[in-house]
């Protein structure tokens, strides 16, 4: 069957149960079902406009989570509420791990498009509910309702694989990528600008028209042939065809996890009930939904049939290290910016710009690369040893010129050692499984990266607070009394002085000029140490990576020329001669 995998790894009994469970899925398009995978067909140019399309939905996607980064200052200056603040992001990352999977499971049975624009608009609108909000809690609704935008990195990644040729998926997912570049320039500048000469309100509503222009390209350009269904079960039928208990679970589990996880050290000492109770109830659930997709739902969310192949869960490990990179880098390098380099909010927003600048460079050579050679692991080691690197160096950043002008370096090593995690996890990944759950699996991947996210900014968030309650006053404290500060003001100077609250920090007893400024000097210091933990908490993380995508298997075999959901009728090229991976001319036989 096109599609299904041979299992050359796990146990016998293993690799019969999976070879079931994929005979028993249907074919994804009956018509195309007897492809010559040895033929290279003509790629056509709707294609080409499928993932022109994902690409600027994925762009809209990143722009939404990159403003909701350094907008969050400003919103919390206007609206208030600084402690729950962060959950204008974290709760559109847990909206994405909950629902992607099972949309994704949805669109393989019932088609991807009209789930692709109904998620787009609910983007577009939850970024005007930002814009127009009237206090933090319609912020967070709005991001709650965005978070379905965010989940649909898994199907933009399925849709550029399914309508070109296996041997192009590195390519497509490539060129797919340059659009969260795109989307990354125009949060980290775009919307900066915007921001900062018209308020961030405005910030989000082009954010959000930049979502509905996406939802308008994919209407149009994006017409796949009707999805399979043999045995003539209606629409609904369909739609429910999902794991409902298992997307239960992994919510109930998800959702306190991440409460827990954030509230601890932060609002909430660790010891408190607080941060235990709902942290030990998600880990419990956790533990029952991995028991649940384990030994009851075994075509559930984690359908058994994807892990026929070890790269698939190699590959997701990878996901889910590159979503704790990601997102708290996203969420903690602008703040280091800000914090110790630079008061601008135009200026520290390149910091972002220098991560997503030579992504325009790497994305095409690598796809070039891979397509040419049939060769992912050599790329995604050297990726991952970069991302080692540049952790360790931005752990040994501080204050001052010398550390500024490192973390822009730092940032470009970064921005370019994204490039094959972000590309070729997805590709090796998808090859891995039978066609049939392409989505599922690009779904899984998006999800498990996401979920990544959520818990490595929730535990970076936890660390920093606790550092900060530690090292702020360690330096800010001799500072100001040897400024001549008196000691009754203390707690008031470090409290105002810690929020940038000038007005009311000149009107705390004993404050002045030359106080403030020592204060100043001394709280960059305590906040610096404070960054050092975030860096060095990625490091394990990113070893671990490291090793699993080292024993990646090799790629070339499933790298043929079968397109799984062509968007027009195929045609073959009519040259007799086809190039294999190292250059090599061969003639081809089927054309003699």
């Amino acid at each position: 069957m096109t599609g299904s995998v041979t299992p050359s790894q796990g146990s016998t009994e293993v690799a019969h149960e999976n070879d079931k469970m994929v005979d028993d899925l249907p074919a994804p398009n009956d018509e195309y079902a007897d492809q010559d995978e040895e033929l290279e067909p003509e790629i056509h140019w709707k294609a080409f406009m499928v993932i022109f399309s994902c690409a600027v939905s994925y762009a809209s996607l990143i722009w939404v989570l990159v403003t909701m980064g350094l907008q969050s200052a400003s919103i919390v200056k206007e609206l208030g509420g600084a402690s729950v603040a962060i959950w204008i992001q974290n709760g559109s990352t847990l909206i994405a791990v909950v629902t992607s999977p099972a949309l994704s499971r949805i669109s393989d049975a019932v088609g991807r498009k009209w789930i692709t624009v109904a998620c787009g608009m609910a983007g577009a609108i939850g970024c005007w509910i930002i814009a127009g909000a009237h206090n933090m809690n319609m912020a967070i609704g709005g991001g709650v309702l965005a978070g379905f935008l965010v989940g649909m990195q898994g199907p933009y990644s399925a849709i550029v694989s399914e309508v070109t040729p296996r041997r192009y998926r590195p390519m497509s997912q490539s060129l797919l990528n340059m659009g969260p570049a795109v989307g990354g320039l125009l949060g980290a500048v775009g919307s900066q600008a915007i921001g900062v000469n018209m308020g961030w309100r405005a910030a989000f509503y082009f954010a959000g028209g930049g979502c509905a222009f996406a939802v308008l390209m994919l209407s149009v350009f994006y017409n796949p042939p009707a999805t399979p269904n043999p045995e003539n079960r209606s629409l609904l039928t369909r739609w429910l065809d999902f794991d409902m208990v298992g997307t239960g679970l992994l919510t109930a589990a998800i959702t306190p996890l991440t409460i827990g996880l954030t509230w601890g050290g932060g609002a909430y000492a660790w010891s408190s009930v607080h941060a235990i109770a709902p942290t030990a109830i998600g880990a419990v659930l956790l533990f029952v939904f991995i028991g649940h997709q384990a030994f009851i739902k075994k075509d559930g969310l984690f359908h058994h049939a994807q892990f026929a192949l070890k790269n698939f869960a190699l590959c997701i490990t990878g996901n889910f290290v590159e979503g704790i990179f990601y997102f708290v880098f996203n969420a903690y390098i602008g703040a280091q910016a800000a914090i110790l380099y630079e008061s601008a909010p135009l200026k520290f927003g390149f910091f972002f710009a220098c991560f997503f600048f030579p992504q325009f460079l790497w994305y095409p050579i690598l796809g070039w690369y891979v397509k040419r050679t049939m060769d992912a692991k050599i790329p995604l080691i050297i990726g991952y040893v970069v991302f080692v690197g540049c952790m360790i160096g931005l752990a040994q950043t501080g204050v001052g010129k010398g550390s500024e002008h490192a973390v822009y370096a730092i940032s470009v090593l970064a921005g370019s050692a994204f490039v094959p995690a972000e590309s070729l996890l997805q590709t090796c990944a998808q090859l891995a499984v039978p066609a049939e759950l392409i989505g599922t699996a690009a779904a899984l991947g998006a999800a498990v990266r996401s979920f990544g996210g959520l818990i490595g900014v929730a535990i970076a968030t936890s660390i920093f607070n606790s550092k900060a309650a530690i090292n702020i006053p360690k330096y800010v404290v001799p500072a100001a009394l040897g400024a001549g500060l008196p000691e009754s003001s203390l707690e008031a100077f470090i409290t105002n002085l810690a929020a940038g609250d000038i007005p009311a920090l000149e009107m705390v007893p004993g404050v002045t000029g030359a106080i403030i400024e020592a204060g100043a000097v001394a709280i960059k210091e305590g906040f610096a140490q404070c960054f050092k933990y975030i860096w060095y908490f990625e490091i394990p993380f990113m070893v671990l990576a490291l090793v699993c995508v080292s024993c990646l298997a090799s790629i070339r075999s499933q790298m043929n020329w079968i397109i799984n959901r062509p968007v027009e009728e195929i045609t073959y090229k009519k040259a007799a001669v086809n190039v294999d991976a190292v250059g090599f001319q061969k003639e081809d036989e089927k054309l003699a």
